[in-house]
């Protein structure tokens, strides 16, 4: 609650999510399915309105999205925002000097050898011919589309760009529950249920703030513990949905 008693007004980001569940709902109203079965015409319309929904909130300016990302010194990492049934919103975390290959993470190991990290369930080979068909580079606001039948992606930061790395928000529908890492310089291609690594970061970080204010008034709140100096600890938590195949479509920023 507010100073005056009204509910707070949630984050920018999370109407935007609200707003993008109404269109996907929209879309299953009319008897339409997300993915390989999808109609042209419902896809091409659901593109439409979800690349102009967040146009418009990178065109408004917002910032709460840093709320919502938590940056790893080492490689490629997915911080949660929002999921349903019809799609997950993610902010993406690239370093500069990590190059992700398509649709999956470089590790140091023999083919066919499954790479030792999270939810990974088998690796094959050989890894078939990837042949790159071109490069799209986008600036700052710009938003982006692919989906499975136009090609496989990789994102990263360009080598000419100064700075640290990027952050880009992704909207994928409906929710990737296993996905194909091609890996052609370990000539194999892993399967892999992807995780997240940070659910609800910026929720948990409103909670950080109340609770903090509470402990300076003498009063921990429920659903967090107090450390030293009055500092309020959440703990972060990573999750994996279950393994199911679907198509995927995606929105970048």
């Amino acid at each position: 609650m507010t100073s005056n008693g009204t509910e707070p007004s949630p984050l920018p980001i999370l109407q935007l999510q609200a707003q993008l569940a109404e269109v996907f709902a929209a879309e299953r109203a009319k008897g339409i399915v997300v993915g390989s079965s999808q109609c042209c015409e419902s896809a091409a319309r659901l593109q439409q309105t979800v690349r102009q929904l967040i146009q418009d909130y990178l065109a408004s300016g917002h910032d709460d999205w840093k709320e919502y990302v938590a940056w790893n010194d080492h490689h490629y990492v997915r911080n949660l925002v929002a999921a349903n049934d019809d799609f997950e919103l993610m902010g993406c975390v690239h370093e500069l000097q990590y190059k992700m290959p398509c649709d999956g993470e470089v590790s140091a190991a023999t083919p066919t050898a499954p790479p030792e990290l999270p939810g990974v369930l088998g690796a094959s080979a050989p890894c078939p011919r990837l042949c790159h068909i071109g490069t799209n580079e986008l600036q700052v606001g710009q938003t982006g589309y692919i989906n499975d039948h136009i090609a496989l992606h990789a994102v990263r930061v360009p080598e000419h760009c100064a700075g640290a790395g990027a952050v880009t928000l992704h909207l994928y529908a409906p929710p990737i529950r296993r996905v194909k890492l091609y890996e052609p310089d370990n000539d194999r291609v892993v399967q892999r249920q992807p995780g997240f690594f940070t659910v609800g970061l910026g929720e948990r970080r409103q909670q950080l703030r109340e609770l903090a204010q509470r402990a300076q008034q003498g009063t921990a709140g429920v659903g967090g513990k107090v450390g030293p100096a009055g500092v309020a600890v959440v703990p972060l938590v990573a999750s994996a949905g279950p393994a199911s195949e679907g198509e995927v479509f995606s929105w970048e920023i």
